[in-house]
């Protein structure tokens, strides 16, 4: 299956992990990264010029597979609904990522988008313990939050994931920490 991507804002740093970044930013200085976001206020307008092309094959799209659409700035910005009413209009099937319990606000799209195409909303949790999530992931949603995304999706027609990543060494890598997923997990689809 091919599928495509799109990204709706820069990343920021969401993790600690992530504070080192891999690839420039043509055009932008270095010490800007991690103090602005470059937001792409065109992004409705440029994906309904590719969904409308005659070229366009209703491939799978990956929504946050790079960077996460629901960035705190997501909700001042609010263009993920506007990407959401491009992909009812045009019937694509997306895979959407996040950390974020901000995907809620657009729940009603969502749950129409999967009612015509294939829709799969998926988390990432890094770990169950509330704390060391915290400190690891201080702009992304708690774990039960995340968890709560889920649940709400359950009974939609769209598809649930679950990424239980990154494993990190002495943090997240015990088989004590790895079960504590499990309990969780018969309370989704």
């Amino acid at each position: 299956m091919n599928t495509a991507a799109i990204t709706v804002m820069q990343c920021i740093p969401t993790a600690i992990w992530k504070k080192k970044r891999k690839f420039p930013v043509q055009g932008k200085k270095d010490s800007d990264f991690f103090r602005k976001i470059y937001v792409k206020t065109n992004i409705a307008e440029a994906l309904e010029k590719q969904l409308g092309a005659r070229s366009w094959k209703k491939e799978v799209i990956n929504i946050g597979g790079v960077c996460d659409s629901y960035q705190p700035a997501e909700e001042k910005y609010g263009l993920m609904r506007k990407v959401l009413s491009v992909m009812i209009e045009y019937e694509s099937p997306i895979t959407i990522s996040t950390k974020s319990d901000l995907i809620l606000r657009d729940y009603d799209m969502l749950e129409e988008l999967a009612e015509l195409t294939h829709v799969n909303v998926a988390v990432t949790v890094t770990t169950m313990d509330e704390k060391l999530s915290s400190l690891l992931e201080p702009v992304a949603s708690s774990p039960e939050k995340r968890f709560s995304v889920l649940q709400a999706f359950k009974d939609t027609a769209a598809t649930t994931g679950l990424h239980m990543m990154p494993i990190l060494p002495f943090l997240t890598d015990s088989l004590k920490t790895s079960n504590k997923f499990f309990p969780v997990q018969p309370n989704v689809k």
